[in-house]
């Protein structure tokens, strides 16, 4: 298994510059979503391994987590599934962009981890291009379609994706053709049962399945040889930072949309259930730039304004050096895992 670290930080700059602009009406709706969360019960099973919650092992934001003894996943104590899910969060979060910013999107964030699947799979599985695109595709939680119009553009043939949103499923429609995506009618792990596929892609889907023991079996059943290409996000320093300054609009742990998070022991911890083996990792993460925004907001309420910006612009000028440190020890935001069905 190889590691791969760090990737520029140019392409979240944008998001975190609207993460400032709204700082302080996103702070009021998350913790109007605290207060919901809090009225919910508490959680009866880990939503990774299925085991008796063990108790509260932190507060954050006002909301009690506990980090699972058994498998490592940390999640909020009280049970998020049974907080009413907003049918416009994902729109909201990722509101419908013109032709030429979903390029430019697509170019910086799909391309490049499709170039890692690619250069991945040839290194550490001896699988080339031609090989992997031959194969079937199936996306689950695939947006807009901006992956799988990566894929096509690239050659793929073969490729499907199926979301629950309906604004993204309306949006791929209109991007890849309504015979390439389907809304969702069943369970991620009912879908991983029944439908046929050899490339199995998942960016940042998992942290919002809470039932991820009954995903983990419907894996462990496919077939020797499957990919499955995932992306995760992980307790590492944007948690710690948002726990420890609560000025800050929380991106990683928002106790709403994000309820849950990896650590490197639970992802083994679920891959092992899964009966996958992990081929290679890639870390990296948008950690400094989080610190960043807290740095603006503090120099924007202490320093005058020609301060503020002669720091801000070093500051970021550090991004990627400072990142790749983090990245590094293991102390970023996400993961990206290819792993193969054994």
């Amino acid at each position: 298994m190889k590691s791969y670290f760090s990737k520029p930080c140019g392409a979240v700059l944008g998001r975190q510059s609207d993460f400032l602009d709204k700082n302080a009406l996103l702070v009021e709706k998350s913790a109007k979503a605290t207060e919901a969360l809090l009225r919910a019960p508490l959680r009866e099973k880990c939503t990774l391994c299925a085991s008796r919650p063990s108790a509260e092992n932190f507060l954050h934001r006002g909301a009690p987590y506990f980090m699972c003894a058994t498998c490592g996943q940390v999640q909020t104590l009280n049970d998020s599934a049974l907080v009413d899910w907003d049918p416009e969060q994902y729109a909201q979060v990722y509101p419908e962009l013109s032709p030429e910013a979903r390029q430019e999107r697509m170019n910086s964030i799909y391309t490049p981890k499709l170039d890692w699947m690619l250069e991945a799979s040839q290194a550490q599985l001896e699988i080339s291009q031609e090989q992997l695109f031959s194969k079937k595709w199936l996306e689950v939680g695939c947006g807009e379609g901006l992956f799988l119009e990566a894929l096509r553009d690239k050659g793929a043939a073969q490729i499907g994706g199926i979301d629950v949103d309906d604004h993204m499923v309306e949006r791929c429609c209109q991007l890849l053709g309504e015979n390439c995506v389907e809304k969702s009618q069943n369970t991620i792990h009912d879908v991983v049962r029944v439908k046929k596929f050899d490339v199995l892609i998942a960016w940042y889907v998992l942290e919002h399945i809470f039932e991820l023991d009954l995903l983990s079996k419907s894996l462990s059943q496919l077939p020797s040889g499957t990919l499955f290409c995932f992306a995760v996000p992980m307790y590492g320093f944007s948690s710690i930072l948002e726990s420890a300054v609560v000025q800050h609009y929380s991106r990683t742990l928002d106790n709403s949309v994000h309820t849950q998070l990896f650590t490197d022991e639970s992802i083994d911890y679920f891959l092992d259930k899964s009966g996958f083996s992990k081929a290679a990792q890639w870390v990296f993460g948008q950690d400094v730039a989080d610190l960043g925004r807290v740095f603006s907001l503090g120099l924007a309420e202490h320093y005058p304004g020609y301060l503020a910006d002669a720091f801000n612009e070093k500051f970021t000028a550090a991004f990627d050096e400072i990142q790749q440190t983090l990245d590094g020890h293991f102390l970023s935001d996400s993961r990206h895992i290819l792993a193969v069905k054994k």
